[in-house]
């Protein structure tokens, strides 16, 4: 995700906004195979998108 927001934000002056869905959007459209339950499964994804927001910081995206 870091990349394409680089990318994006090189071809303008304008702060560039990245949006990410949260862990129960993205739960509710996945097949669940390996928790079988869905508090699990949200607190994986959770995880999994906190890494996403914090590299996309560490890149300097300020609006996310």
């Amino acid at each position: 995700m870091p990349h394409d927001w680089r990318v994006a934000q090189a071809c303008t002056n304008r702060p560039v906004k990245v949006t990410l869905p949260g862990p129960i959007t993205v739960g509710d459209t996945v097949l669940d195979t390996h928790y079988d339950e869905a508090r699990a499964l949200s607190a994986a994804l959770a995880d999994g998108l906190n890494a996403e927001v914090r590299a996309l910081a560490a890149a300097g995206c300020r609006w996310i």
